[in-house]
């Protein structure tokens, strides 16, 4: 029995030492759920500020394109509709068609890559509270250390190299 009571208390001490790690996919599906719950639920509030700054800007630069790649795709359709009553808002600024083309191509290309920059943030939000829940509990004392040294590996012919040891 004394065996028995033994084991007892050490299992009851490891219980009472162990950490409860965070769980890094429910970070990463809070984070696909809303942007900046992972963030939250790893306790690193300081970020939710950034991730949202982030998607302000997102946002930002695809209105501001969008809205300008509609009005030169505009003044194109009403400089091509076969009317010359018609008069579009660029017909003294940008006389020639050409150069209505090609802002409007320009625009439309910062418009899409602004969904592509969307998107991607989306996707770093989500690594970043999968990542940040994983290394929560990451030993970053003062006991670890490395080393590095030469070695002579033992081979048919004489060879050396590095060695390096980790300690924990």
């Amino acid at each position: 029995t004394d065996l028995k009571v033994e084991n007892i208390i050490v299992k009851d001490t490891l219980k009472k030492n162990t950490i409860n790690p965070l769980a890094p996919s429910k970070a990463a599906f809070y984070s696909a759920i809303l942007p900046g719950l992972g963030q939250a639920y790893n306790t690193k509030y300081w970020k939710i500020p950034v991730i949202y700054a982030g998607f302000g800007a997102m946002s930002y630069f695809f209105t501001i394109n969008n809205s300008r790649y509609l009005k030169y795709k505009k003044a194109l359709i009403l400089r091509n509709d076969d009317d010359e009553t018609t008069i579009d808002d660029y017909a003294t600024q940008y006389p020639n068609q050409q150069t209505l083309i090609e802002y409007k191509d320009y625009y439309r290309r910062n418009r899409d890559l602004s969904v592509i920059g969307f998107a991607l943030f989306y996707v770093l939000n989500i690594v970043d509270a999968n990542v940040d829940a994983n290394l929560f509990y990451f030993d970053v004392s003062d006991d670890l250390s490395m080393e590095w040294m030469p070695v002579a590996i033992p081979s048919s012919t004489f060879a050396s190299g590095i060695g390096i040891k980790l300690k924990f």
